[in-house]
């Protein structure tokens, strides 16, 4: 599995640290008038679909993998494909229920659980184009044994400027993995092995 590349897009999204902060939504990034969130579109089993209004141009469905993290506690759904790659990262709480709803929370360092980062990284025309939420939930609607599905509405910014977009999406029945530790482990902290 491709795992430590899609860290690097879930550490685009927002950093992390071994600090705590606030798990408040952040109000920041308002969406263009003109823009309407899609509708959530239907994933397949083992699918992540998406749909996007706006710049970014991403309507599709991938294969798409989710891998759990105990330390942080925390779940990864990745989508790793040639030309486009998709992240979402939820810290799930350590006790209580984890089919809640993970609020989009910025900022260096880690926030609390549950709360959520998300980024997407194309590659459109040979250049390379990055977008991270700014405002926007994910949720997850089924845990079953080693099976997770959610549905997420984003609104995400262009890293390399002021471009914004609405995207919607499902993932169905994604097997779940355990992580290394090397991949779960904050990008602040230095490898122990």
């Amino acid at each position: 599995m491709k795992w430590l590349p899609l860290l690097a897009v879930g550490v685009a999204c927002g950093g992390s640290g071994d600090q705590q902060a606030e798990t408040q939504p952040v109000d920041t990034v308002v969406p263009d008038a003109e823009l309407v969130m899609p509708a959530i579109p239907e994933a397949a089993r083992g699918r992540l679909a998406v749909a996007s209004a706006g710049p970014l141009g991403l309507s599709a469905t991938f294969r798409a993998r989710a891998g759990r993290c105990t330390d942080p506690s925390s779940l990864q759904i990745a989508v790793h494909e040639p030309l486009e790659g998709i992240m979402l990262l939820l810290l799930i709480p350590t006790d209580g229920d984890s089919l809640v709803a993970y609020p989009i929370v910025l900022g260096d360092s880690l926030p609390a659980a549950p709360a959520s980062r998300a980024g997407v990284q194309r590659i459109v025309d040979h250049r390379p184009y990055s977008w991270r939420a700014g405002n926007g939930e994910v949720t997850l609607t089924e845990w079953a044994g080693n099976l997770v599905s959610g549905t997420f509405t984003l609104t995400v910014q262009a890293t390399d400027g002021f471009d914004e977009a609405m995207m919607a999406g499902a993932f169905r029945s994604l097997p779940v993995t355990a992580l290394d530790s090397l991949v779960c482990r904050p990008s602040n902290q230095a490898p122990t092995r």
